[in-house]
């Protein structure tokens, strides 16, 4: 389980419902509305301080004791609808991250935590322009060598997009194909890898897009129903490949798909080194 999977665990855990001698719980000597309390003294009507308004009771009696329940004023009322809508918006925003499919190390990555190293500044531009025109932004490629960002570029753009409750996903392309490859001849059961819906999420991203093992004629028919399954619906994709020509792109993904992914496309190519070589050469040097 993981650190999203225990925070929705929490959320969702119900809470213990408090009783009288709860005094934590206690507003202005008061238990929060829609409570049952049994008492001995039959319970007086209250005003609230806040709004005004009378704090009426349910009351039955119990011989010679009470059981009231207390019906909630305006503000309380208020302030529980809000308590309620911020606590699903929660819900919903850790659910998105969870079937999201970016890694974990590059969730909440904005553009801005991101070193702007020499290379990447029509990419980073790129991204700003992207988020800021949607839900028009069309198709993205982000095309460079292995390690200089390519991946989290990509995920910056998720990382804004999806706390305002657009369903995005990330789908690495090798473990894709490896996937698919492992279902041929397999009988479908639980424990056999089930292809995603290409046009469900809003935006759908295809990491590391082009790799030479999947030169195939069936990978290239299976990129054409992904790719054209968008393209038909106007849904964009961000696309991160090594490939560095669309010429390159097409010979492995076939020109069908490659011809609809740059309709609407903008082609960016990010000239920045590795960083993670980078980062490895710097601790190196400094032993």
């Amino acid at each position: 389980m993981d650190r999203i999977d225990e925070t929705i665990k929490s959320l969702m855990t119900k809470q213990r419902i408090p009783t009288p001698t709860d005094t934590g719980h206690m507003k202005n000597g008061l238990l929060p509305a829609s409570l049952m309390m049994e008492t001995s003294d039959r319970p007086e009507a209250y005003i609230c301080r806040e709004c005004g308004e009378c704090h009426e009771y349910s009351v039955y009696s119990l011989g010679s004791r009470w059981l009231a329940k207390r019906i909630e004023c305006s503000c309380e009322k208020e302030t529980r609808i809000e308590a309620e809508r911020a606590h699903r918006l929660e819900i919903t925003q850790l659910l998105i991250y969870k079937q999201s499919g970016i890694p974990y190390i590059h969730r909440g990555i904005r553009l801005d935590d991101v070193e702007a190293v020499k290379g990447t500044a029509k990419a980073r531009r790129a991204i700003k322009e992207y988020v800021a025109a949607w839900p028009d932004s069309g198709n993205l490629i982000l095309s460079g060598e292995v390690g200089n960002g390519k991946t989290m570029l990509a995920c910056c753009i998720a990382n804004v997009l999806m706390p305002k409750l657009i369903w995005v996903e990330m789908w690495n392309m090798p473990r894709y194909m490896a996937g698919l490859a492992s279902t041929f001849g397999v009988e479908q059961d639980e424990g056999t890898w089930r292809r995603p819906l290409p046009d469900k999420p809003d935006l759908l991203i295809l990491d590391d897009l082009g790799d030479e093992r999947y030169k195939h004629e069936w990978c290239q028919s299976e990129m054409y129903v992904i790719i054209d399954s968008r393209y038909t619906q106007n849904m964009p994709i961000v696309v991160t490949t090594n490939q560095a020509t669309e010429d390159g792109l097409s010979r492995i993904v076939g020109d069908r798909a490659t011809d609809r992914l740059l309709h609407k496309a903008t082609w960016v190519t990010i000239t920045a080194p590795s960083y993670r070589r980078a980062e490895y050469e710097a601790r190196k040097g400094r032993k």
